[in-house]
């Protein structure tokens, strides 16, 4: 195989419930801390003037955080290759080898085993990167001995699920051939185990005629 991995197919699901879900959190905040900068001064309970520049700072920061993960989680992308189905939920997801995949299959997702979307761990072990109802790509695939299953949020599931397929049958292909030339000699030392036996045969003869 080559040193560089070729890119059979992209999926991108654009989640806008899960970013405004998150975007929420956000702008309230923001309008909390611009609410609290301009009134503190008259709250019944205002805030000590010493600590509110750090109460202000805190509260940009929280909202910054919420706003980048509405950034994160807008969008799923799963890129399959010729070596390996790439996840990626914001800054977060699997490398899975095609080799170590056993069964790639379209499931409705069951939002109640999960207890929600996002990246979240059900009964069993099993991680989903779902952004939304729907059918999702289930790929096992075994790590040190260990079977594990993963579901993936797609914007054509069925899709996914046919080119990770093809690209599994085109990487056992691969390496049955790479297989074979291994246990192939070639024309060359062919050529030399052929006259290795004959300068056996020709040693044995001289030394039948000598007794």
């Amino acid at each position: 195989m080559s040193g560089e991995e070729t890119v059979r197919h992209r999926d991108k699901r654009v989640s806008r419930g899960m970013a405004l879900l998150l975007a929420l959190p956000a702008v309230f905040t923001l309008w909390f801390t611009v609410y609290l900068g301009l009134n503190n001064a008259t709250a019944s309970r205002p805030v000590p003037e010493a600590a509110l520049p750090f109460v202000l700072a805190g509260l940009v920061a929280f909202a910054g955080m919420f706003a980048l993960l509405s950034l994160s989680f807008a969008v799923l992308r799963t890129v399959v290759t010729d070596r390996e189905v790439i996840v990626k939920y914001g800054l977060w997801g699997p490398r899975i080898p095609l080799e170590a995949i056993t069964e790639c299959k379209v499931v409705p997702y069951e939002f109640h085993k999960f207890g929600g979307w996002g990246i979240r761990r059900g009964i069993g072990g099993t991680w989903a990167y779902v952004p939304g109802s729907g059918d999702v790509v289930e790929i096992a695939y075994t790590v040190e001995g260990k079977t594990k299953r993963v579901q993936v949020g797609a914007e054509n599931a069925q899709l996914v699920a046919s080119e990770i397929q093809h690209a599994r049958e085109a990487t056992a292909r691969s390496l049955r051939i790479e297989a074979t030339d291994a246990e192939e000699p070639t024309a060359q030392e062919a050529e030399r185990e052929a006259a290795a036996i004959e300068e056996a045969e020709a040693e044995a003869e001289a030394a039948q005629r000598q007794h």
